[in-house]
């Protein structure tokens, strides 16, 4: 196995949190996504949404970046090889492996390739929501317009999960998030019944 990757392998690091004893929650929250102190603002959707839109996308940035847990380090590091700082330039199939030519000049051969090559938001390419809806749906940058009930310009249509992150922040991207998009969508649906 080879990890290869286009930047530096950033491994998370949580000083604050390891070395600070109780007063670690001082630093992060229960959530634990994004970095020391923004973690805070990230752990609060409906507070994030109120951002201004400059300072929300430098948030998110700053909280969603490539990066490894501090969990995985001794699982990865001396046992399979990491090339950072490069990129694969072409991928040719030759009898039953993959030919590989890599941004440092180098090549692989390989029997399998796994691209992890992040995840690029577009709401119009949702294939199990009818494509006449999906016109309805105000977008930027492939996210939807969402109100603070996550619901969409097109009533009782709600984007929890990524396509929430744009409005709500890093944290709704993940497992961790759920409870703000899950509180706001059943309080909202219940009191329209």
């Amino acid at each position: 196995v080879e990890l290869i990757a286009r930047g530096s392998i950033i491994w998370i690091n949580r000083r604050l949190y390891r070395y600070t004893g109780p007063a670690k929650h001082i630093f992060y929250p229960p959530s634990d996504v994004g970095p020391a102190g923004i973690s805070w603002v990230v752990a609060f959707p409906l507070l994030f949404k109120n951002l201004p839109e400059k300072t929300r996308v430098a948030i998110d940035a700053r909280s969603i970046r490539p990066a490894v847990a501090r969990w995985m380090r001794p699982r990865i590091e001396g046992r399979i090889s990491i090339t950072p700082n490069t990129s694969i330039v072409s991928a040719m199939a030759q009898e039953q492996e993959v030919y590989l030519k890599l941004s440092d000049g180098t090549t692989r051969q390989v029997d399998r390739v796994i691209l992890g090559t992040g995840y690029k938001p577009d709401v119009q390419a949702l294939p199990y929501i009818d494509s006449s809806l999906l016109q309805q749906v105000h977008e930027r940058n492939g996210y939807p317009f969402l109100n603070k009930w996550f619901e969409s310009s097109v009533p009782h249509l709600y984007f929890p999960g990524s396509l929430s992150g744009y409005d709500f922040g890093p944290l709704c991207r993940h497992i961790a998030g759920t409870g703000a998009p899950a509180y706001q969508i059943t309080h909202h649906t219940i009191v329209d019944d």
